[in-house]
């Protein structure tokens, strides 16, 4: 999945793609990181976002999700939660720079709660 946000963005922005890919493995990293420092029936919490770049959405939960799953984590849990009522969502210009003023886009309008625990 991420290797198709990464494709597609590249054709539009070369360097904001290898970007994606680069937070993309970074998750990656994460994931196995974390199994090295758990101990097995150890859980792992995380809070994360997707985000939309270029009229793309990039679900950085899922990528998240399936990283942990890969890595020897089960008992996968993910509570998706509405950031709609707070009042420091920043928000996005059209052009992705991230803005205090109002515009339509937000940068995440809602988060993921991931929990894991270690086989």
């Amino acid at each position: 999945m991420g290797i198709r946000i990464v494709f597609s963005l590249f054709n539009r922005d070369r360097a904001l793609a290898e970007a994606v890919a680069a937070y993309l493995l970074d998750m990656q990293r994460v994931a196995a990181r974390c199994r090295q420092l758990l101990r097995p029936g150890g859980i792992a919490v995380f809070v994360i976002g997707n985000a939309q770049l270029r009229g793309m959405q990039v679900d950085n939960a899922g990528h998240l999700a399936r990283s942990l799953l890969e890595t020897g984590f089960d008992g996968l849990k993910i509570v998706r939660r509405n950031l709609a009522n707070k009042s420091n969502t920043p928000y996005r210009t059209p052009t992705g720079r991230l803005s205090a003023l109002p515009t339509p886009t937000t940068v995440y309008g809602e988060e993921h709660i991931i929990m894991a625990q270690l086989s």
